[in-house]
């Protein structure tokens, strides 16, 4: 199965019946699935149509979808609703002293719905059903495309995601030496003959704090596994694999809590780092 990232862009043309149009979809990362569908007003209600249809084919992901229309014979002039872009400047300046809000620009409150009329003429309802069937199958045709792309950026992200897995991986193992090596020093303490009881009961006491990472080492090595395994099985596993990355950041943290052994300390800080290389690659899986 194959891994999808959740950034691409598609774009297509639409010819039917004397009008001009394309679809143009972007899609961004995003938590779930947040589809915002831009159409002409002459199609008010279509943008509706067009966002379910999305959500049947896409699981995660801002996108972004925007449709043009024209005739044949429209005039390439374009009304402008200059009382609402008025009242729209008016309500800016109302606002511009809240230093919360961005200061709105001209070419923003430009591009808000109504601000510039097409001019195109209404449709009656059957040549609008006639001209919304094609422009479905249009939207379906992008929205392959956009798929198909976003499976093109994940081949590049499951490398991405891999590496990053090897590091965590040889990171873990380097760990795991450690304290093999504490345990080894323990065990030479253990022989009576060669220190002083109180100073064998300090010692002691000390490495088997040391030695009680191999908790943590265990889990990051079954938080490897369980990762592999989701990115072999494919999309969508974005939020699953952004918790198992929050758990590999936790077994981190814990180990390097409990280490006072500096190649072990060092051995943590760099196994965070990986751990973050990767939870940074996992936000673009869908």
């Amino acid at each position: 199965m194959a891994l999808y990232s959740m950034t691409a862009f598609a774009r297509a043309d639409v010819e039917h019946a004397g009008w001009h149009g394309s679809f143009e979809v972007k899609s961004v990362n995003g938590r779930g699935l947040d589809v915002r569908v831009r159409v002409p007003a002459i199609l008010d209600g279509f943008d509706i149509h067009l966002k379910k249809h999305a959500g049947t084919r896409l699981d995660r992901g801002t996108v972004f979808v925007n449709l043009t229309l024209r005739e044949s014979d429209q005039a390439d002039d374009f009304k402008i609703d200059e009382a609402r872009l008025a009242r729209l400047v008016a309500l800016a300046g109302t606002l511009r002293d809240r230093p919360e809000i961005e200061p709105a620009r001209l070419d923003g409150l430009m591009r808000l719905p109504g601000v510039i009329e097409s001019g195109l003429k209404p449709l009656e309802k059957e040549d609008r059903a006639a001209l919304e069937t094609v422009l479905h199958e249009a939207f379906d045709g992008v929205l392959s495309a956009l798929i198909e792309a976003r499976e093109r950026e994940g081949d590049a992200l499951e490398e991405a995601l891999e590496q990053a897995l090897d590091r965590i991986s040889e990171l873990t193992a380097r760990a795991e030496g450690c304290a093999d090596r504490l345990a080894i020093r323990l065990g030479e303490l253990l022989d009576a003959d060669r220190i002083d009881p109180r100073r064998l009961e300090e010692e002691v006491a000390l490495l088997a704090l040391k030695l009680d990472v191999r908790e943590e080492i265990d889990r990051l090595r079954a938080h490897l596994v369980e990762a592999r395994s989701l990115i072999a099985g494919g999309s969508p596993v974005g939020r699953r694999l952004d918790f198992l990355a929050q758990e590999f950041n936790r077994e981190a943290n814990t180990l390097c809590a409990k280490a006072s052994d500096t190649d072990l300390t060092q051995t943590g800080l760099a196994l965070k780092a990986a751990i973050d290389q990767f939870r940074e690659q996992v936000q673009n899986v869908e």
